[in-house]
C-alpha cells in the first residue's frame, strides 16, 4: 500500500515521501498514530500543492535573509550605556539588548541567532557573529560608548 509519511519514521523515510508499506502495518500502526495517510490522487495532488507553497514560502524566507545578512554584516551599531571613571558598565549588554537596538534601526534578528559569549560589561568595540537559518551567516560590531 502507499502512503504519505506525515512524519519521519527511522528505516522507513522523511516527512513528505510516498513510501510502499504493507497494508496492515499502514492500518494498525500509521494511520491509527496519524504518521501516515493513504497516497490516493486527491492527498497526492494535496500533498504536491502543499510542498510548492513550502517551497515558494522558503525560497522567499531565503531571500530576505540574504538581503538581512548583507545589511548587517560589516554594519556598526552604537549603544551608549551608563559607565564609571573606568569604563565598567553599569548594566551588562546582552544580546536581548542588542536585539531591540537592531530592532529600532530596522533590522530584524532573532536573539537565538546571535553569538555573544558574554554580556558586554565595558565601553569598547565588540564584533558579534549572527548564524541565520539557511546557513547564511554575518558579522558586525557593536561599539558601546559611554552616555
Amino acid at each position: 500500500m502507499r502512503v504519505i509519511l506525515l512524519k519521519d519514521i527511522p528505516d522507513l523515510g522523511d516527512a513528505g515521501d510516498v513510501v510502499e508499506v504493507e497494508g496492515s502495518h499502514a492500518q494498525d500502526t500509521l494511520f491509527p498514530k496519524h504518521l501516515a495517510i493513504s497516497a490516493t490522487e486527491e492527498a497526492l495532488a494535496e500533498h504536491a500543492a502543499a510542498a510548492e507553497a513550502q517551497r515558494i514560502a522558503s525560497e522567499h524566507e531565503l531571500g530576505e535573509l540574504q538581503q538581512l545578512a548583507e545589511d548587517l554584516d560589516g554594519y556598526e551599531l552604537v549603544i551608549t550605556a551608563s559607565a564609571n571613571a573606568e569604563g565598567t558598565l553599569t548594566g551588562a549588554i546582552g544580546i536581548p539588548q542588542i536585539v531591540t537596538r537592531l530592532a529600532a534601526e530596522g533590522r530584524d534578528v532573532a536573539g537565538a541567532w546571535m553569538q555573544l559569549d558574554t554580556p558586554l560589561t565595558e565601553i569598547g568595540e565588540y564584533t558579534v557573529r549572527c548564524a541565520m537559518p539557511h546557513g547564511l551567516e554575518a558579522e558586525f560590531r557593536v561599539i558601546v560608548e559611554a552616555a
